[in-house]
């Protein structure tokens, strides 16, 4: 017999035994290789555990995992949760899955792997999951640049930082290239929200990081909840595909604000950051603002706070991606996201009485209230406006939603893409390419 057949059979045979053993007994759980929806043997088993982080949670992103397992194998522990669950954690690093359920789990996997299909590149934007999306429209390269975080999991405790895609179309995808890198000493936590703007002849990215426990760090109302510090720094390059480097080695950001989601506006020559003071901190959220230094070295004067998250609704604490629009006839918008009772996470709308970025800031309305958000705004090639965020508001499903948007006398009017166009969830990572 050929060897390669008999290595076949062999594999075949010992998957066809991990199976009987993991049925032997009702009540005896079985691990899935979430990679290949395949099971692992029993020999095995001990192996995998033995440095493995065991979650039942959403793994939402790097804080998900305490410090004391950063590198660790993330193995999910899928029993009570349904498909979206399962695919959700598998979605966002979970390399194994431990369940009573083994060959339920297999299917799961296994069918959202195959309707995917392996290795097709360039990528359709239905295919990949990317949170707090933003695209860049380059003239210069007439191409359009969608950056996102890169994957901190797969045994790596700190993120790596931040990868871009190229379009021509805004449908279909080059793999993702990385184009800034946090180096491990600097003990990187997580990587969130980056954005890119051209400003004379260099590209300035925007990014949220946050970093491991410091007990020297932030204080506030919630300071039990505070794992790390947070803050907005801005990083340069002569080329939408990098390599960005940090302006200065400290967040643009005040270091003892806990900040996050800061984003560039331009008033003719003058920069200014607008940014959001974090809830966890602040107890409820805030939208803040300063002005830059000419050279976006940092904060050329102390923040001033616009207004609160309660602005959206009673309730409501959270405040993220903010982002700036000058109308056509003049007037200055500001989109923004929270979470509301009824819509769930969603894009909000304001306008500046003073049509200037310290406002008053008036008027705060839905304009997305689909359970998505984070939105940017930008135009096409050829002019039409369009926003830009990721739903559903589900950690490990999240994918690139493009929206047409039309001004009005009451400000932005979004539009939902034709049904034909619907997006499908976010396959897990051994369908499509991964950084």
């Amino acid at each position: 017999m050929p060897a390669f057949r008999f290595h076949v059979m062999r594999r075949m045979c010992a998957v066809a035994l991990a199976a009987a053993s993991a049925f032997a007994n009702a009540a005896e759980t079985a691990l899935v290789r979430a990679r290949w929806s395949e099971f692992v043997t029993t020999d095995k088993v001990d192996r995998v555990m033995a440095n493995a982080h065991v979650t039942s949670k959403p793994l939402g992103d790097a804080q998900a995992i305490p410090l004391h397992d950063a590198g660790k194998t993330i193995v999910y522990d899928w029993e009570t949760g349904d498909a979206a669950d399962l695919l959700a954690a598998v979605g966002v690093g979970a390399e194994y899955v431990r369940t009573s359920r083994p060959l339920e789990a297999r299917a799961i996997i296994g069918a959202a792997t195959a309707k995917a299909g392996r290795g097709a590149l360039p990528r359709d934007r239905n295919a990949f999951r990317i949170r707090d999306p933003f695209i860049l429209a380059d003239d210069a390269t007439k191409t359009y640049y969608l950056y996102e975080t890169t994957d901190p999991y797969k045994g790596r405790p700190y993120a790596r930082g931040v990868s871009v895609r190229t379009s021509k179309d805004l449908r279909v995808w080059s793999r993702p290239q990385p184009v800034m890198s946090v180096p491990p000493k600097d003990r990187c936590r997580t990587v969130w929200a980056p954005e890119v703007y051209k400003v004379g002849n260099r590209y300035l990215m925007f990014a949220t990081l946050s970093f491991y426990p410091d007990p020297e760090g932030a204080r506030g109302p919630n300071a039990s909840r505070l794992e790390c510090r947070r803050g907005t720094w801005i990083y340069s390059a002569a080329s939408p595909t990098g390599p960005f480097r940090p302006v200065t080695g400290k967040p643009a950001t005040p270091e003892d604000m806990m900040a996050l989601d800061g984003t560039l506006f331009m008033d003719g020559d003058r920069p200014y950051m607008v940014f959001c003071h974090e809830w966890v901190q602040a107890k409820t959220g805030g939208v803040c603002v300063a002005a830059l230094k000419a050279d976006f070295t940092g904060l050329a004067e102390t923040p001033r706070r616009l207004f609160d998250a309660t602005a959206a609704a009673p309730d409501a604490s959270v405040t993220d991606g903010p982002f700036l629009h000058r109308m056509k006839d003049g007037r200055l918008l500001m989109i923004w996201s929270t979470t509301r009772t009824r819509e769930g996470y969603c894009v909000m709308q304001t306008e500046s009485a003073s049509g200037t970025i310290y406002g008053p800031w008036k008027e705060h309305k839905v304009i997305y209230g689909r359970n998505g958000g984070h939105g940017a705004i930008f135009r096409t090639f050829e002019g039409a406006l369009k926003l830009v965020l990721h739903g559903p508001n589900r950690r490990g499903l999240e994918h690139v939603r493009i929206l047409d948007v039309a001004e009005t006398a009451d400000g932005l009017s979004v539009t939902e893409p034709p049904p034909g166009r619907a997006v499908a969830p976010r396959p897990p990572p051994s369908a499509s390419y991964t950084a």
